[in-house]
């Protein structure tokens, strides 16, 4: 693992592990890209999420979502002169971001950054994941989030006895009309929803939240589409590769090895710099998944554990954990 450093090695060894990190990818790429792996590796002639050009300081980002995406948005926005707020709005920072920057759309025009330093930010797919439930979804937190895919992820995945169709949607409609009133902060349940089986709880469970996520047949969104997909690894080739498990440190030692000199404090205010999820929080959510259920996870996110070197026994244990207890 990557172990930042400070002072006159600290150069030499950001170098090194990026350098093993886009071997491994390259080594990663040629091997699914063989016959063998044809029908698991399709590259997209376009991306599905656009890569910000920043020809000022000659560089290129493809964002990842859920991981650090508006950290970078506003550090390019700080690199690109405008003045940042402690208190911006993260989703304000990206939408200001896509109007400033130009974006390459299309992978037949990257020629034009050949000599651009290219770079993107990965998270262990299973914690982005664990991520956008707990930030997006989990009690209906987010009300447009709700309103877009949580109320499917319910209806969907809830299993309920002797519920007819007409008294679900009933159901289904009082809970998305109580979503809509409210305000933030937590509110008790009214007296119309304490027996609304929608609403216990409100919002998708975790199981179903992932139940959406790994569903063939369903789009997936940029929350949680696989980052190699939405990124065109293996199509472009990156010059750095970074790792959101050590978000701060790496961003810092980027920009440094490019040229630009950062304030070992540059990214203090930034939305990311609380880093990934304590281990025994994931462990508490992943308890309660099945093994169908994460070994679905392994497969839609093969490519992503396979080509950016995560593991996936932590994840694997804590549900082995839960059914000893049973």
């Amino acid at each position: 693992d990557y172990e930042p450093v400070f002072g006159k090695d600290l150069e030499d060894i950001f170098i090194k592990e990026n350098k093993k990190r886009i071997e491994h990818i390259n080594k990663t790429c040629a091997k699914l890209k063989s016959d063998r792996f044809v029908e698991l590796w399709k590259i997209p002639n376009r991306w599905q999420q656009q890569l910000i050009v920043d020809q000022n300081n000659k560089l290129a980002y493809c964002p990842v979502h859920g991981a650090g995406y508006s950290s970078w948005a506003m550090k390019l926005l700080e690199l690109h002169g405008d003045e940042i707020d402690d208190d911006l709005d993260p989703n304000e920072a990206i939408n200001t971001l896509l109007k400033t920057f130009p974006q390459i759309e299309d992978s037949k025009d990257v020629t034009f950054i050949s000599d651009y330093d290219t770079f993107m930010v990965v998270r262990h797919p299973f914690e982005r994941l664990l991520y956008y439930y707990n930030s997006k979804f989990e009690y209906a937190g987010n009300i447009s989030m709700y309103i877009e895919y949580g109320e499917r992820m319910v209806k969907e995945y809830r299993t309920l006895q002797d519920v007819s169709e007409e008294k679900a949607n009933i159901h289904l409609k009082n809970v998305r009309n109580y979503i809509k009133s409210l305000t933030q902060g937590s509110q008790p349940l009214p007296q119309t929803l304490i027996n609304n089986p929608y609403a216990q709880p409100l919002g998708p469970t975790f199981e179903e939240f992932l139940r959406f996520v790994i569903d063939p047949n369903k789009k997936d969104s940029k929350m949680w589409m696989p980052m190699h997909l939405s990124c065109s690894l293996c199509t472009i080739d990156y010059n750095f590769v970074l790792k959101f498990e050590d978000f701060t440190y790496e961003s810092l030692d980027f920009l440094d090895n490019i040229g630009i000199m950062p304030d070992r404090n540059a990214f203090d205010y930034l939305p990311s710099l609380d880093g990934p999820i304590d281990p025994l929080i994931t462990c508490k959510y992943f308890q309660k998944i099945g093994l169908e259920i994460i070994k679905n996870l392994i497969v839609k996110y093969h490519n992503d554990i396979l080509l950016f070197d995560y593991d996936v026994s932590y994840y694997l244990e804590c549900i082995h954990k839960a059914s000893v207890k049973l």
